[in-house]
């Protein structure tokens, strides 16, 4: 995760911006700048300052992590506005539209420099090979685009996933899809290991699984990803999901 990487002093200079009370803030900066930890094997043990980062599994860590995200988002909103961009833990996505593909390049490039500005003025260092670029086109062929973080190429493909949803750059969803059927298959799988026709879970308890896992599976994300269900060919797979489901769990 990124938070691990924040670097103390932008973190601070983040909290004073957005109007921390100074104890608050003196506070927060004691605990992150006096942390150690310990390693310990057989007789050798190794202590070492922590000097990045937000503890993990703390209370107060999303809090912090989310004031540093919420910097990006109002600077890219306020100096950027021709960009969409949007922020989900430490995902960020940011969409440019353009009436040609050479705007859109260029428009893009200024976004990823002005990103790249603030990871450094943050502390925060970007990771070139776990960003990805996509094109949203009704072309058939691929737009070969090359997009530069910190002087080096990005990734460019067909397909990105985020947040568990395949995008495609045709949004057929079709990749997504056979994903979570496939996804679902091995759930509901799994679950039937659990049930017999004359042994195991109450029919009542089969319902509850079918419920809160199965279906769950199958439609994760679907508020995105719901206009391919109105093809014949993408709502089979998932029908005969609920058919195998009828057919093995409540028989």
């Amino acid at each position: 995760m990124l938070f691990v990487w924040v670097c103390t002093k932008g973190l601070c200079k983040t909290l004073q911006k957005v109007g921390v009370a100074p104890t608050l803030r003196r506070w927060i900066e004691f605990m992150l700048t006096t942390r150690t930890v310990e390693a310990t094997i057989m007789n050798s043990k190794v202590e070492q300052k922590v000097e990045r980062g937000c503890p993990q599994e703390g209370v107060l860590s999303p809090f912090l992590w989310n004031f540093i995200m919420d910097d990006l988002l109002r600077k890219l909103r306020e100096k950027l506005s021709y960009a969409y961009s949007q922020g989900f833990a430490d995902y960020l996505a940011i969409l440019q539209a353009g009436l040609d593909r050479f705007t859109v390049v260029s428009l893009m490039q200024q976004l990823l420099n002005f990103v790249s500005r603030w990871c450094n003025e943050v502390g925060l260092p970007p990771n070139p090979d776990k960003i990805e670029s996509i094109w949203f086109t009704n072309r058939k062929t691929m737009i070969r685009h090359f997009l530069i973080l910190t002087g080096v190429k990005l990734q460019s493909g067909s397909r990105v996933k985020n947040l568990r949803i395949e995008l495609d750059s045709k949004f057929n969803w079709n990749q997504h899809c056979r994903n979570r059927v496939k996804k679902t298959q091995i759930v509901s799988a799994q679950c039937k290991r659990a049930i017999g026709k004359t042994w195991g879970l109450s029919p009542k308890v089969h319902k509850w699984i079918y419920r809160a896992v199965i279906f769950h599976t199958i439609s994760y994300g679907v508020v995105v990803w719901n206009t391919a269900l109105y093809r014949a060919n993408k709502c089979m797979p998932h029908e005969r999901v609920q058919r195998t489901a009828s057919n093995h769990w409540w028989t």
